[in-house]
């Protein structure tokens, strides 16, 4: 498989009918027109490298570190690390929130 099939691969696992969200909405999202984006999911062509990287930063922006893992296999460990941190931050945040209730309390 080169890059193109895996980029149209990924993409298009994260599109209606597997997930609500639509070709269009993904256009939209990521600056291109919908048919540019359906000809690189049916691998007609390379997408530009703006688009590719708004469609990564989409995704990540959705919580979907997976897109980026299955997409450069090479950031694995550090895709899983930047989630690790990320969750780890959350449950800081929690704690923090819920000491502040204790406190006011």
């Amino acid at each position: 498989m080169n890059f193109k099939n895996v980029f149209g691969n990924a993409v298009r696992r994260r599109l209606h009918p597997h997930t609500n969200l639509r070709i269009e909405q993904l256009a939209g999202a990521i600056g291109c027109h919908a048919e540019t984006l359906k000809n690189t999911i049916r691998e007609e062509h390379n997408m530009q490298s703006d688009y590719g990287a708004a469609t990564v930063n989409f995704f990540v922006s959705q919580g979907d570190y997976s897109f980026i893992a299955e997409v450069f296999p090479a950031t694995t460990p550090l895709v899983q690390r930047r989630k690790e941190d990320e969750q780890a931050l959350q449950l800081v945040n929690g704690l923090r929130a819920l000491l502040n209730q204790g406190v006011a309390a």
